[in-house]
């Protein structure tokens, strides 16, 4: 007996069960970019690990230069002097200052820096000189780095469920930190069926289309941070469905079909599934677009196949499993809901609940009366989408619906 129609609710709730448990990996901090922390971070060196000067200038004691102005100078001897990544064992003396440069080791025995511009060196740049000039009073630590101002070895950098971003991969790289423990990304297939689909780098046969879907598939997946094992148009033809599907069995987390679900000749998908020993979770969705979506299981991995209709497409997968892969670390469903104003009457035709796309803003949600399942111009800039509850209805201007952000 074959499954019958469920809710859009009862469908979502089935996908969710399906998907497999998020996993982890460890792996170089450099390729993490975009994942999610599955372990806290913790540092392994000290930063700075030594004091360090914050501008070019000269090391030295504030208590010698109490008092220092331009009509006051104090005149201390040159020690040396200290270049970025250079080691120095120069211990200062009393009425010394050392030449250092931004960024370099201070050496033991100074408490701040004076900069460049408040000596004579400027005036007289002299590399050989043995007395600098100094006109400013500085106070201890002015100008200077202490050792761990940024954190010490063993300190927690970052917490788990933080996104991997550029200033995380800074500081765990300035902390001496490799490899972190990152949430794996989503291994998805996609695979497109109908003889009618075309690759966009040919010119278009008559009877052709593009295949939009395969494009719109693959980027919304990359945009919620999934990987893309394959993307493969298979035509109609049962054999080759077939043999992409158990190509990536082993490897994907979700495959994901277009079109072949309906009632016609050429509606191969559910065949194919059968043909695998799959288990057919749900075939139909009391929803429109969409109602011919199918779920099912082939060896443990989720085959959620939807229409062929570009509109069809996007929607279900938004609130099938875009609700889900919003924020798999949490590993439960997620929507981004919100109530807005409509601006615009809207008529809703037909018995069934009905999705439809529209643009959210501060004012409230504009959504176009046309909407078409093969229409893809009006999804350009679009940001939201509504499920109207079962019914024939005129929803007026001004009356507020539940909309779901994407």
């Amino acid at each position: 007996m074959e499954p019958s129609r469920v809710t859009l609710e009862e469908a979502q709730e089935l996908f969710q069960i399906c998907m497999p448990g998020i996993k982890k990996e460890e792996k170089p901090a450099a390729d993490c970019l975009g994942q999610i922390l599955a372990e806290p971070v913790y540092a392994a060196v000290t930063q700075p690990p030594f004091p360090r000067s914050a501008m070019d200038g000269f090391a030295l004691r504030s208590r010698d230069v109490c008092g220092a102005d331009l009509e006051h100078p104090v005149t201390l001897e040159v020690a040396g002097c200290v270049y970025a990544g250079q080691k120095t064992e120069l211990i200062l003396e009393p009425h010394q200052a050392v030449r250092i440069m931004t960024g370099a080791m201070i050496p033991e025995g100074a408490d701040c820096v004076v900069k460049q511009e408040d000596t004579d060196y400027v005036r007289i740049a002299d590399p050989d000189r043995k007395t600098i000039k100094i006109y400013n009073n500085v106070g201890p630590g002015e100008n200077y780095c202490p050792k761990g101002e940024d954190f010490s070895a063993g300190e927690l950098l970052a917490e788990a469920g933080l996104l991997v971003d550029s200033y995380l991969l800074a500081a765990v790289t300035s902390a001496g930190v490799r490899d972190i423990t990152v949430y794996r990304r989503l291994r998805a297939a996609v695979i497109t069926t109908g003889d009618e689909l075309q690759n966009a780098d040919t010119s278009l046969e008559p009877g052709k289309i593009y295949d939009a879907n395969g494009i719109w598939l693959c980027a919304r997946l990359r945009e919620m941070g999934c990987e893309i094992l394959q993307y493969e148009t298979a035509g109609d033809d049962r054999d080759k469905i077939a043999d992409k599907i158990s190509e990536v069995l082993k490897e994907a987390d979700l495959i994901l079909t277009t079109g072949g679900v309906s009632v016609g000749d050429k509606d191969l998908v559910p065949d194919v599934i059968e043909s695998l020993n799959g288990r057919v979770l749900f075939h139909g969705i009391r929803v429109k677009p969409g109602m011919p979506t199918m779920l099912s299981v082939v060896e443990d991995i989720p085959v959620l196949s939807l229409s062929g209709n570009p509109f069809a497409v996007a929607a279900l997968f938004e609130l099938l499993a875009g609700g889900y892969l919003a924020d798999r670390a949490e590993e439960v469903y997620i929507q981004k809901k919100e109530t807005k104003v409509l601006r615009q009457t809207f008529v809703k035709t037909g018995k069934p609940k009905r999705i439809v796309k529209g643009k959210c803003d501060e004012e409230g949600v504009f959504l176009p009366q046309i909407q078409r399942n093969g229409q893809l111009k009006n999804g350009i800039g679009s940001n939201c989408l509504v499920v109207f509850p079962e019914g024939e209805r005129t929803y007026p201007e001004g009356e507020k619906v539940q909309v779901i952000r994407i």
